[in-house]
């Protein structure tokens, strides 16, 4: 876009107030600026203009792309999951320090766990155990009627069943506890007595961390039921989602992101600067436009004589008719003498008759080759004809010389007037130098005037420039020390979480009402969960128990030795179940114990006592522990056993019935950062 400033100049052909005009305009394009430049009368920062990318922003770069200016936390599509990071905007994108990474938010597509119970009690094997009762079923994940859950996302999830077998005759009970998945046993549990009197009540427990797929199901079934049956009001199905896969979540909801457009494209302003320089305001002559140059003073002079030619065209045809009227004349043979005597009327004319014979007058065609009878009558003939036509000859030529006169009168005149035409276009040329002076002192004042408008139309938009405070900011007072001014949610880093906030920026820096803590957000710098099955039976004490299979290990455990170390300094959970099996034996008091260390001190036990080994020989009789313990980063997790006479747990390759379960509830990431 460019600038234009309009003159008109008015260019008289002729001196006669009754003589047209012509106006010649010239539009003179100011091409020292090549950009439009808008001056609106308020300002618009480019950080308060939406600005989208064709993805969800996964980086520092992406956030700075879109427009972020205001360094701080914020969050990111990581691979997996929504992120948490720390962007320094004051930082070059290529800096190790414009993106810290925090760690992974425990973003969620939809809640879902479930706690259900069985109220009547069950004998039934084979089937999955179907329950009466929902205490809450959030995400509607489970279906009471045929005791599944179906997986609504994909991920982890964890659960646990507990329940109290009653043995409903004498004799030597029997149960077989597994939770499925699509089909599959994926973990057991069981119960087997000696010698028992009816009614007598045993706990069976099973835990599982189990990774699902969208539409997988879960259950817990009785394969097997000898004599028993799970007392109704103490059976419960427990379940949660630990952790979600948010990208594949995402993906399935929104298939594809699509660019928009951005609303608020800039806005060409053109800025018309001009003075017209015309008297004639009632003028209808067409206008001419051309650039002001060398070109333009040359279109000026071939306009004049355009129009110069146009008002002597009359002229010229009398001059044309002049000239050719004296050559008519000059075609008269200069040396004829109409000798009346000297010629015949009628003779034969030669077949090529000379040059001066083509110029007399021709006979009559008929008569060629007559015989002249009468020379004396035909030469009086000839002499009245020659002298009516001599009397022609001069009436024309009286004619000719006053027409002569007048044209020389009319071309003196014509040459009056073009003189006054040269010193018109003269003046016109002068006319367009001063223009061209006139543009010159317009473009340097036009140059300086738009210089002027530009200073006082700029904006100056602190939101267009990067700010931080040198870390990552821990309230509000530092989000508005670095430039925040739109109050809303905002993630800072508190004493040991990070945390969510209200900022109300209208508020002052020591205004109580500037910050509201709205909670903790669960951000971890690393999944940790595990899962760990044991195929060979363990009879070693006082060693940390190895495992042999991983169902799950998204964490720092160990299988080989059995120990867990914390990868973060947070809050841990664990979870351990198992068969203690009692040999027969003649000794008293036999026991087997399941021990939860914790840097080498015990913090949870498990115990079977058995008084009457001897009745109740090769039995197995669950042991279970559960914890959450608080740990520093190092820490290690251990299971053990202690017995007396040869106890151990039950396991083999097709009856795995020890289970290790543990994971990462809530890290401190303040001290992950080392920011303690």
């Amino acid at each position: 876009m460019t600038k234009a400033a309009t003159f008109l100049l008015r260019v008289p052909v002729f001196k006669d107030p009754d003589d047209y005009y012509f106006d010649y305009y010239i539009l003179l394009q100011t091409d020292f600026i090549s950009h439009a430049k808008a001056f609106p009368s308020t300002c618009t920062c480019s950080a308060d203009v939406p600005k989208t990318i064709d993805k969800i922003p996964s980086s520092c770069e992406d956030l700075q792309t879109v427009g972020n200016t205001r360094s701080g936390l914020c969050s990111i599509m990581g691979s997996n999951q929504a992120e948490t990071v720390y962007c320094d905007f004051t930082k070059g994108i290529s800096d190790p320090a414009f993106q810290k990474w925090i760690g992974y938010q425990d973003v969620k597509s939809k809640p879902v766990y479930f706690h259900v119970q069985y109220t009547e009690g069950s004998a039934d094997t084979a089937v999955p155990i179907r329950f009466e009762n929902a205490v809450f079923n959030t995400g509607n994940g489970m279906t009471i009627e045929t005791g599944e859950f179906k997986a609504p996302v994909k991920e982890t999830y964890f659960f646990s069943f507990a329940s109290i077998l009653v043995f409903i005759a004498d004799g030597r009970p029997l149960a077989l506890l597994n939770i499925y998945k699509n089909d599959i046993p994926v973990a057991v549990s069981g119960l087997s007595q000696g010698e028992s009197p009816s009614s007598s009540g045993y706990p069976i427990t099973i835990q599982s961390t189990l990774e699902l797929l969208p539409s997988d199901t879960v259950w817990v079934q009785m394969d097997n039921m000898v004599d028993g049956k799970l007392e109704g009001g103490a059976t419960t199905f427990t379940g949660w989602h630990l952790q979600e896969n948010i990208t594949i979540s995402l993906s399935e909801a929104v298939p594809s992101f699509t660019t928009r457009p951005d609303p608020h494209a800039a806005v060409d302003w053109e800025i018309a600067i001009g003075t017209k320089l015309r008297k004639n305001r009632t003028r209808k002559r067409p206008l001419l436009e051309s650039r002001l140059g060398d070109e333009t003073i040359l279109k000026v002079i071939i306009v004049l004589f355009h129009h110069l030619s146009v008002s002597v065209m009359k002229h010229s045809f009398v001059a044309l008719f002049s000239v050719l009227t004296c050559i008519v004349y000059g075609q008269l043979p200069g040396n004829w003498n109409p000798d009346v005597f000297g010629y015949r009327p009628y003779f034969a004319l030669p077949s090529a008759p000379s040059a001066k014979q083509t110029n007399l007058f021709h006979f009559r065609p008929d008569a060629q080759g007559a015989i002249d009878e009468q020379p004396q009558t035909r030469n009086l003939v000839l002499a009245a004809r020659m002298s009516l036509l001599e009397l022609s000859f001069t009436k024309l030529a009286k004619e000719l010389r006053t027409k002569l006169s007048d044209a020389d009168k009319k071309i003196a005149d014509l040459n009056s007037k073009l003189a006054q035409t040269t010193e018109v276009s003269s003046a016109t040329a002068t006319e367009l130098d001063n223009l061209k002076q006139d543009y010159a002192d317009f473009k340097t004042d036009t140059t300086d005037r738009i210089s002027a408008l530009e200073q006082a139309s700029t904006c100056t938009c602190s939101a267009d420039d990067t700010a931080g405070i040198g870390r990552i900011p821990g309230s509000c007072a530092d989000l508005k020390e670095i430039g925040y001014t739109k109050s809303g949610l905002f993630s800072v880093m508190g004493s040991k979480q990070v945390e969510t906030v209200y900022c109300d920026f209208t508020k002052e820096a020591d205004d109580p009402d500037l910050q509201k803590l709205i909670g903790y957000e669960d951000v971890k710098s690393k999944p940790t969960y595990f899962y760990l099955q044991r195929t060979v039976k363990s009879e070693q004490k006082d060693v940390p128990i190895p495992f042999e299979t991983e169902v799950v290990n998204s964490g720092d455990i160990d299988k080989t030795s059995g120990v867990f170390t914390a990868p973060v300094k947070g809050t841990y959970f664990f979870s351990f179940s198992g068969l203690a099996q009692i040999p027969e034996t003649s000794a008293f008091d036999s026991y087997l114990a399941a021990l939860l260390f914790r840097n080498g001190d015990v913090v949870a036990r498990s115990q079977l006592n058995e008084v009457n080994a001897v009745a109740n020989i090769n039995y197995l009789s669950p042991v279970t522990v559960q914890a959450t313990l608080a740990l520093e980063q190092g820490d290690t997790v251990w299971m053990q056993i202690d017995f007396r006479n040869g106890e151990y747990l039950f396991d083999d390759n097709d009856f795995r019935a020890t289970h290790f379960n543990g994971w990462l509830l809530e890290e401190e990431i303040a001290a992950s950062l080392g920011l303690l």
